[in-house]
């Protein structure tokens, strides 16, 4: 992924999710925990563009509704919290608010 328009189109994707996507990814359950999973995986790596790492965490608030993934992803989220990126530690404690509830 060195190429900037595939970071903004999946920025984009995923910070936008129309908000049905998470009840029908759980409908499969395995696709969703792989999903997860990526996504997990992909926020962590530091020199990805940091409007895409902020875009996964918007998009992990959105699925770490659902029980078989939330444990994963609110640990992945928290263990982003001391970050030194400020657009990222936001992206990650607002996605955990959604997560909880208090998204107001």
């Amino acid at each position: 992924l060195k190429e900037v328009g595939y970071y903004d189109f999946l920025a984009n994707l995923f910070k936008y999710a129309d908000p049905s996507f998470a009840p029908a990814l759980a409908e499969d359950e395995a696709a969703g925990r792989d999903l997860v999973r990526a996504l997990l995986e992909a926020i962590l790596v530091p020199d990805y563009w940091a409007y895409l790492r902020t875009g996964i965490a918007e998009l992990l608030g959105l699925l770490g509704a659902h029980p078989a993934w939330r444990e994963d992803v609110v640990a992945g989220l928290n263990g982003l919290l001391g970050t030194e990126s400020f657009d990222l530690r936001y992206a990650c404690e607002r996605a955990l608010k959604r997560i909880e509830g208090n998204d107001q």
